[in-house]
């Protein structure tokens, strides 16, 4: 491991001059007060872009200072620096993307007490619920795909106020607490704390859940929660906030076995617990599969800037004709290898005996790489946390260029027709690769055994793991 806190011996960095960092910070807030500025986020997406972009160049800056050592404020000073940042956005509303109506909607739902699963926003019944924003809910055929926390998270953004700011507090909240949580373990972990502000004043981050309020943020918080709890010995915890990340989105299940590993069946029953507590109130006891039916629908047909995918499609495609293979649909197959894939790399890190620190940031990065469907949110919910525990700039750099998953709007706004391009495609993903390739190389040439993951081995938690 790298960095400053690894060699006390050697003479601290030199603090970044006050007047450099005010006008960084400035430069950061300026684009950040763009946003207000921008006609429609959707349709005047170069513009966005170009907001973007100076955004995160302004915070690449800082974190290049935090990962130096030459950037260490206080928690008050940086926790009101993050807290700033969120209260800009929240008032933005939704423009890039129509989740948030469905958010509304289901939070509705929950709170008189019907259950979101097995009504579909036009079940006409259901018609003395519609707000004012009910015809703009997406895919108003199926019911709820989103897990029970985030169900109640919905409804308590409901609570707050009936629009999107309300859902805009909830998930910028569990942002806000995301920074709060790193702040408090990455000393845990032999890494220095500052490094927090890596995702706390991220500008993807900081746009989709503050200002389109995306969802994601709930699971990222309770994932970043459970580790936190985990290295501090705190199995039961550890379980039970695990719990809530995977019923705010699936994907933290992967975790549960190397969570239970190091800390035995108390973290099993925690999790079965509060999982069974969560969905109580939505499993209907004569079909408790049929909650999962919206998910399998959306798994099956939902597609967009996907990246290795795309290319394994397109290799499965010619391979399958080749050898005469025409009845095998290319895109089952390629979904089919990517599960091996998936599969494979957790039996690997069962074997290698990883942490789940470092399991947690290996299959965030898989799934974002191979996944069906990357919406820019889930950069900012798989990536940005994991940030300050490997601050690659290349994956910083990504977390720029993800804004370009957005290029399909503005065509989607005026003619409903979803059409990704090539170069755009290139252009968003370009960094990710990059930075993935760059780190598998050096290993490579190293001759070790290693993710690239700077902190796994050096750690208390990661020491325990290898343990016999």
């Amino acid at each position: 491991m790298t960095g400053v806190a690894d060699r006390p011996e050697e003479r601290a960095p030199a603090p970044v001059p006050r007047a450099r960092l005010a006008a960084v910070l400035l430069a950061l807030f300026a684009a950040l007060c763009a946003w207000h500025l921008v006609p429609h986020r959707g349709r005047d997406f170069e513009l966005s872009l170009g907001v973007h972009l100076a955004a995160t160049a302004a915070w690449g800056v800082l974190a290049a200072w935090v990962v130096a050592g030459r950037l260490r404020p206080r928690f008050p000073v940086a926790l009101a620096l993050c807290v700033a940042a969120r209260a800009l956005l929240v008032p933005l509303g939704p423009e890039l993307s129509d989740d948030v109506h469905r958010y509304v909607w289901e939070g509705t739902l929950v709170l008189h007490g019907v259950d979101p699963f097995l009504h579909a926003p036009t079940d006409p019944a259901l018609a003395a619920l519609r707000g004012p924003t009910w015809a703009l809910i997406n895919v108003p055929d199926i019911p709820a795909i989103y897990p029970p926390a985030m169900q109640l998270a919905m409804a308590g953004g409901v609570l707050l106020r009936a629009d999107h700011v309300g859902q805009s507090i909830v998930f910028g909240g569990c942002d806000l607490l995301t920074f709060v949580a790193l702040w408090r373990w990455l000393p845990a972990l032999g890494l220095p704390r500052e490094r927090a502000l890596l995702h706390g004043l991220c500008p993807l981050a900081l746009l989709e859940f503050a200002g389109e309020a995306h969802g994601d943020a709930l699971a990222a918080c309770g994932m970043v929660c459970a580790l936190w709890a985990s290295t501090a010995r705190r199995g039961s915890a550890a379980g039970a906030l695990l719990a809530v990340a995977t019923a705010g989105k699936y994907l933290p299940a992967v975790l549960l076995p190397f969570v239970v590993r190091r800390h035995g069946w108390r973290s099993l029953v925690a999790f079965a617990l509060v999982t069974a507590a969560l969905w109580a109130p939505f499993v209907p006891l004569d079909r408790p599969l049929r909650v999962l039916e919206p998910l399998r629908l959306y798994a099956a047909h939902w597609r967009s800037n996907e990246s290795a995918f795309a290319v394994l499609e397109w290799l499965a495609g010619h391979a399958l004709r080749t050898v005469g293979a025409y009845a095998v649909d290319p895109t089952r197959a390629t979904k089919l290898l990517i599960a091996l894939l998936g599969a494979a790399l957790l039996a690997w890190a069962w074997r290698r005996r990883w942490s789940p620190e470092r399991i947690a940031i290996a299959f965030s990065l898989f799934y974002v790489g191979c996944a069906t469907t990357v919406h820019p949110w889930y950069v900012a919910g798989l990536v940005v946390p994991w940030l300050p525990l490997w601050p690659s700039p290349w994956l910083c750099a990504a977390t720029g260029t993800a804004f370009a998953g957005y290029h399909v709007v503005p065509r989607w706004l005026l003619e409903r027709v979803w059409s990704l391009r090539w170069p755009w495609r290139v252009f968003t993903w370009a960094p990710f690769w990059g930075g993935l390739g760059v780190a598998a190389w050096r290993r490579l040439r190293a001759g070790r055994d290693s993710s690239g993951l700077p902190w796994v081995g050096s750690s208390r938690s990661a020491r325990h793991d290898a343990a016999p």
